[in-house]
């Protein structure tokens, strides 16, 4: 997992997302280091459903933003189905 390499100081968050987008983490925790707590929330949200894929990325650059982190890096693991979402990037 790449929390078990990460730096101690890394600030490191899950969002899941299927048709809806939901928070990994608990409501009152923005970050965690936590190896259990990570995994956890890895396995909260259940994969089946459509895939708002943009929208998880919208929620998660915007929790990024709250980080005290200079660097910042953002992994998605998804099956790049789109097939569910309220947003609409183009390029």
């Amino acid at each position: 997992m790449f929390v078990g390499a990460s730096n101690p100081l890394d600030e490191i968050f899950v969002v899941n997302f299927n048709d809806k987008v939901t928070k990994g983490l608990p409501d009152t925790v923005l970050f965690s280091d936590d190896l259990n707590q990570l995994r956890a929330a890895l396995w909260k949200g259940p994969s089946a459903g459509r895939t708002a894929l943009y929208d998880a990325i919208s929620d998660a650059l915007k929790q990024l933003e709250m980080g005290r982190q200079a660097k910042k890096t953002l992994i998605v693991v998804s099956d790049a189905g789109i097939t569910s979402a309220k947003l609409a990037f183009t390029t």
